[in-house]
């Protein structure tokens, strides 16, 4: 089956096209397999279908695979991948990278941290800015 158009070209078997108007050459490629469907779908979901399609100036059936390609895309990924930033994960690695002992010992130190950061006071603009004064650095 070859079909050649004026707006596209279409083949089952890829090969070079030799245009008779213009005497330019093209490759004709096959064409994404598609497979026609029937689906039923809440009206509420075809018309929200319908808008995205008017409004990015695609297909309906544009929108509805590019959903279907986002879903199986999202499912994928591993469960949890999502929840952490690259910092964390490479964080995640180093520890579990360490012996048990160090492990313990690298939390013990990070509780110590945590409860002097706890005990550190705030302070208020007007209490900075009167110990600035009393220090000298405020001009």
């Amino acid at each position: 089956m070859v079909r050649h158009e004026t707006s596209s070209i279409s083949c089952a078997v890829p090969h070079i096209v030799r245009s008779a108007n213009t005497g330019y050459y093209s490759i004709c490629r096959a064409p994404p397999p598609y497979a026609r469907i029937a689906i039923t779908l809440p009206e509420a979901d075809l018309a929200a279908a319908d808008r995205l399609a008017k409004a990015q100036d695609r297909s309906r059936s544009w929108i509805i695979a590019e959903a279907v390609r986002r879903f199986a895309e999202s499912r994928r990924q591993p469960q949890g991948q999502n929840d952490l930033g690259d910092s964390r994960r490479a964080q995640l690695q180093r520890d579990l990278a360490l012996t048990p002992e160090q492990r313990v010992r690298e939390g013990e130190q990070t509780s110590r941290i945590s409860e002097q950061a706890k005990a550190t006071r705030t302070f208020s603009y007007d209490e900075f800015v009167a110990w600035r004064r009393a220090t000298g650095t405020v001009a």
